[in-house]
């Protein structure tokens, strides 16, 4: 038969149950406290990719329009050497044109990806500056398909020039988008 327990054993046992129960408490919190700054993170992460949703249905008549202009203006179709002779050529006529003296042009090698090929070439336009902010301008005038990916813009003693090394990238129509050029 059991023994019946002491009053010193009796509060021996009721320490040791609150030292588990305090125990038992302390680690329920702690996954409590780790649980719910985890389900917060989620919260606010859901926030902001509906915020950055919202935005984008927003702009879904800018982007619609932008997609329906595209579709009636196709970027040039790519021929390998006419379309590169023919942005030298744009380049030259331009920059003769807007005041500007073309110092340095060298092409740089083509990229293509999803159809459409990227015709670039480095080039230094020596000039006033606005000028230089003329010619730019009508580098991205709508329809061109032309880009300024690099841009470095210094001025002599007297800031009277500028010199522009330009990276410029036209965008060209892959004709054949299985048969890109390499």
């Amino acid at each position: 038969m059991a023994r019946k327990l002491t009053n010193r054993e009796k509060r021996l046992a009721a320490v040791l149950l609150a030292a588990v129960c305090a125990g038992g408490l302390v680690i329920f919190f702690k996954w409590y406290s780790a649980h719910t700054i985890s389900q917060r993170a989620a919260i606010a992460a859901t926030r902001a990719q509906i915020a950055e949703l919202d935005l984008w249905i927003a702009e879904s008549d800018i982007w619609q329009g932008r997609g329906e202009w595209l579709a009636k203006h196709h970027p040039p179709a790519y021929r390998a050497e006419d379309t590169k002779s023919a942005c030298v050529e744009w380049t030259q006529n331009s920059a003769s044109a807007a005041g500007l003296t073309l110092g340095n042009l060298q092409l740089r090698e083509e990229i293509s990806a999803g159809g459409i090929v990227e015709v670039g070439m480095s080039v230094v336009l020596t000039g006033m500056l606005e000028h230089l902010v003329r010619w730019m301008h009508r580098v991205h005038e709508a329809g061109g398909f032309r880009e300024m990916r690099e841009i470095k813009i210094t001025s002599d003693a007297d800031n009277s020039k500028v010199r522009a090394e330009i990276i410029l990238v036209f965008l060209c129509e892959s004709s054949n988008a299985s048969q890109e050029p390499s």
